[in-house]
């Protein structure tokens, strides 16, 4: 479920903090982690609330936490020396996120296979009325394409 995927994710603050102390060994101010304790006791009791808890989401989303922590640690690290006179913070960020986007394509197609296909099909087809159900008129390929890439380009930004 979305809900409970953000509640974990809002660990995030407190995966950074621990790959920059336990990888890196640079540790933060007491306050810091201080400031951490009602996110992750938050978090926990959330978690304990969710109608819907789910250890694969659970797991999945931890793993998302700890990614993006190494992916911000490392970048910062990579900043620290000189890397080039075109390599900015905008431009790693920018460099990791295409190659993120890269190496997920195998994974996406060993997980789902090509069941996007059928998906993408499904999502540009109209769909006729049933009893119970009004008809759901078809999404134009070319403004469904249009929307996922805004969209996109909405995320990035709102990461950068």
């Amino acid at each position: 479920p979305v809900s409970f995927t953000h509640i974990v994710k809002a660990l995030e603050p407190f995966f950074s903090a621990a790959v920059s102390a336990l990888v890196f060994g640079k540790w933060m101010k007491p306050q810091v982690y201080a400031s951490l304790i009602p996110v992750v006791g938050g978090v926990g009791y959330a978690c304990l609330k969710e109608r819907s808890f789910s250890w694969l989401a659970f797991w999945t989303a931890m793993g998302s936490n700890l990614a993006f922590a190494l992916r911000a640690v490392m970048s910062k690290a990579a900043m620290i020396g000189n890397v080039g006179e075109n390599i900015t913070s905008p431009n790693l960020f920018g460099i990791v996120t295409w190659f993120a986007f890269f190496q997920s394509i195998p994974v996406a197609l060993i997980g789902e296979g090509f069941s996007f296909l059928d998906l993408w099909s499904k999502a540009t087809t109209a769909v006729a009325a049933s009893e119970g159900v009004e008809a759901v008129e078809a999404s134009d390929p070319m403004e469904l394409t249009r929307a996922l890439i805004i969209s996109g380009l909405f995320h990035y930004l709102n990461n950068e």
